[in-house]
């Protein structure tokens, strides 16, 4: 409910906002702090406005170095894609790390008591998400960085402003 998935594709501005569990979200920002003092996380990423799908696209194209690094994911398929894909639930992060790290994670996570799902893997120069999605990072971030001027290009070809 009241996600930007809602509002932009059914152009509904409905629901209620994700639940929040203040202790829970601090078990996760614990657990994502510990990883990161261990030195096994190489990036993390909130997943938060847009959803999962939206997050995982950001960390394909958002690191300092320009760098562009696609991603296989695989979902569970037990819920609707759409919700998947574009849920706004609470208290997720995305985390990259090398396999070998893997058991870590897991131990790190049990101690704080916090869910975690492996989702794929970084690699290569698309993202794909199971059948659903599979596009260029590169055409991923010119979406994302210029849909705003894109959208301010086409309004002003036929809108007059006063001031």
């Amino acid at each position: 409910g009241g996600t930007e998935y809602l509002k932009l594709v059914h152009n509904l501005v409905k629901g209620k906002p994700p639940v929040l569990d203040l202790d829970y979200e601090k078990k996760i920002q614990q657990t994502c702090l510990n990883l990161i003092k261990k030195r096994i996380v190489k990036s993390a990423h909130d997943c938060s406005e847009g959803g999962l799908a939206v997050a995982l696209a950001e960390c394909c194209f958002t690191s300092g170095n320009n760098l562009l690094m696609g991603a296989e994911i695989n979902l569970s398929e037990n819920f609707r894609e759409d919700a998947l894909l574009f849920g706004e639930g609470q208290s997720r992060i995305i985390l990259s790390l090398e396999e070998k790290d893997l058991l870590e994670l897991e131990k790190t996570a049990k101690e704080h008591k916090v869910d975690f799902t492996v989702l794929g893997k970084v690699g290569g120069k698309n993202l794909r998400i199971n059948q659903w999605i599979d596009l260029p990072v590169q055409k991923l971030k010119e979406r994302f960085y210029n849909s705003i001027p894109g959208i301010m290009e086409k309004r002003l070809d036929r809108d007059v402003f006063c001031l």
